[in-house]
């Protein structure tokens, strides 16, 4: 397991309040163990 506490990948969303609501659900989906964790949270199409 890779020694790092998380990595979180984002792809451009100029909507940032849509944006930090989609990273705190993924966060809380892994109940916050992200450790070693590589993370990718896509634009929704709209």
């Amino acid at each position: 397991m890779p020694d790092h506490a998380g990595i979180i990948a984002c792809t451009y969303d100029a909507d940032y309040e849509r944006l930090v609501k989609r990273i705190h659900e993924v966060v809380q989906e892994k109940n916050e163990q992200l450790r070693g964790e590589l993370i990718r949270i896509y634009r929704p199409n709209t």
